[in-house]
């Protein structure tokens, strides 16, 4: 079974304006999870690498949603930026769906360039570099966001199992808007390695000039304020 590589996301710069981590709320899932994963074959190891490595990497791009739109919200007081956090981007109906598309509005509205959302800079052209991120370019966002998502919940509630013909082939049985079943092959794995990839590129990147601006408005707010 292919092992998947999950990507690296940086904790980011130096004292970050939030750090919003999983804690022992997310660990303590992930961890209930490969508990029940039923599947006793050879290939075990591997597939709890892997959907341990998929759903901590959702919890870790659900915290880069968190942290573009506590950068937006920054304020100069930080009783009111801590009320702000807690009310509306830790709040339990503030889900991974909603942070995503809050996430992807605010990019949209701050007028981020190409050159600043990817992590592979050097593979742009100093024309797509300077072009803004279009609507294109986050309906195809918006459309990996989904597919994370969906997969993560399949393994995270849905029903592992082995071939009864072949005990090299592990299935997952989970229901999409009806009872759906997959092999989990290479193929498989190395989608949803791709599917990461292309989300952490995007966003980490994203994220890190969103903390850049919003330090540069919370200093200038500071300085007109001693004025």
């Amino acid at each position: 079974m292919h092992r998947i590589d999950s990507p690296f996301i940086p904790h980011g710069l130096p004292e970050t304006l939030l750090d919003l981590h999983a804690g022992d709320q997310g660990e303590r899932h992930i961890d209930q999870v490969l508990r029940e994963i039923r599947a006793d074959t050879d290939q075990g190891d591997a597939l709890k690498h892997n959907v341990a490595g998929i759903l901590k990497f959702s919890v870790d791009i659900e915290n880069q949603f968190s942290r573009i739109l506590s950068a937006y919200l920054i304020c100069i007081d930080n009783d009111r930026q801590n009320f702000l956090d807690s009310a509306l981007i830790r709040a339990s109906w503030c889900t991974f769906s909603v942070k995503a598309e809050l996430a992807l509005k605010v990019l949209a509205k701050s007028d981020l360039l190409k050159g600043q959302c990817t992590q592979n800079f050097s593979s742009l052209t100093a024309e797509e570099q300077a072009a803004p991120i279009t609507n294109a370019d986050l309906k195809a966002i918006r459309k990996k966001i989904k597919d994370l998502g969906m997969w993560r919940n399949a393994l995270a509630h849905g029903l592992i199992t082995v071939s009864e013909n072949d005990d090299s082939k592990l299935y997952l049985n989970y229901y999409a808007q009806s009872q759906q079943r997959k092999e989990l092959d290479d193929v498989f794995w190395k989608q949803l390695e791709g599917l990461m990839s292309a989300l952490a590129d995007f966003f980490v990147p994203a994220r890190m000039w969103m903390e850049i601006n919003a330090r540069r408005t919370r200093k200038a707010r500071h300085e007109q304020k001693r004025s």
